[in-house]
């Protein structure tokens, strides 16, 4: 049903109105899990690829909005576009800021060898320890 045969209708207004909340509404999920990530400080397990593939989604349905001048899609994808580009920094910045993550070849084996004793690595998983309990103190306070 085209946008100028809804306003015909007798719930027209109400209806577009109410269509236009639930567009953003239906995005709300990313903004949970972008409070989450950032409460947590990390991303582990969050798929960038799952949030690239949301964003294409996303940009295809704005530019189909665009096309036939629907002001809910717009609203629809404007709101989600935003939102996957802010889950998507989020995940890339933690998880470059996140020290149990083995950066290299060498870290990732060492990380998987329980008979590994380097210093440097040692301190680097005693902070993640520690950044990963104070987190989960603050959250049961």
């Amino acid at each position: 049903m085209s946008v100028s045969k809804l306003k015909q209708t007798p719930l027209g207004p109400a209806f577009g109105m109410w269509m236009r909340v639930l567009a953003v509404m239906g995005h709300s999920w990313l903004i949970v899990a972008i409070i989450h990530v950032w409460n947590v400080g990390s991303a582990e397990g969050v798929s960038v690829l799952a949030l690239c593939i949301g964003l294409t989604a996303a940009l295809n349905w704005l530019t189909y909005g665009a096309l036939i001048q629907d002001p809910v899609l717009l609203i629809s994808g404007v709101t989600s576009v935003i939102l996957n580009l802010i889950m998507i920094n989020s995940v890339l910045y933690l998880n470059a800021q996140d020290p149990s993550q083995p950066d290299t070849a060498s870290q990732r084996a060492a990380a998987e060898d329980p008979l590994h004793r380097c210093e440097v690595c040692a301190e680097k998983h005693r902070r993640a320890r520690n950044k990963h309990a104070a987190t989960a103190v603050h959250s049961a306070v």
